[in-house]
């Protein structure tokens, strides 16, 4: 079996690896966000353009 120290050592590791990535994640997020919002204003802008014209 396995040695409990080091299923201990693992489960630490991940916690710690857990709340060191969330830093690069939560700007990340952010950015796809904003990137996601500018494109739908965009689709609804050209489908109100559309609309005038018809």
């Amino acid at each position: 079996m396995m040695n409990p120290v080091f299923i201990l050592l693992v489960i630490l590791f991940m916690t710690l690896m857990w709340f060191l990535l969330s830093f690069v994640f939560f700007p990340l997020g952010q950015l796809l966000f904003y990137c996601w919002a500018k494109a739908k204003d965009e689709m609804n802008k050209n489908q109100k353009e559309k609309e005038k014209k018809q």
